[in-house]
């Protein structure tokens, strides 16, 4: 007897054409990883913040044996008046190459980095750059004449 469903599911128009343009062995695959999501038989690790992309609250799923492919989702609130209450939002499936699949869901997610969308990470890095010496001696090995503007990687420590 097979589970019953406890999620149902929408993915984002871009997500289908992902999987139509994704082999076959892999649309397979995400298509197979869908069902046992929304039975709750697998459920893919949690994101976060990847680089420049904000992906909280999304999670991944690995497509193929060598993890060449990945499957990006939401868990979520389904729209009022559905039969489950929440839903598996799928918003992309891509190649681990370049991180496609991150920054498909990303940008599908409108997190893509910008002067309004950027978290507070260019407003924070050019306050730091002001009041540091080390930012301001960074800039001057780059050439620059105004420290808000440097890049100075921030130090390891062990």
């Amino acid at each position: 007897m097979n589970p019953r469903p406890r999620f149902s599911f929408r993915a984002h128009p871009e997500a289908l054409e992902d999987l139509l343009r994704a082999p076959a062995a892999i649309r397979d695959s995400a298509l197979l990883h869908m069902q046992q999501l929304v039975r709750v038989q697998q459920r893919g690790p949690a994101l976060g913040i990847r680089g420049a992309w904000d992906l909280r609250g999304c999670r991944k799923l690995y497509l193929d044996s060598e993890a060449a492919w990945r499957a990006v989702y939401m868990e979520r609130d389904a729209a009022p008046g559905g039969t489950h209450p929440r839903e598996i939002y799928l918003l992309a499936v891509g190649p681990r190459q370049d991180h496609a699949a991150y920054n498909d869901a990303a940008h599908r997610l409108g997190r893509t980095p910008g002067p309004h969308n950027d978290h507070g990470h260019a407003q924070r890095a050019r306050a730091a750059a002001a009041q540091s010496p080390t930012a301001a001696a960074a800039a001057r090995a780059q050439g620059i004449t105004n420290p808000r503007v440097a890049y100075c990687p921030p130090r390891r420590t062990r």
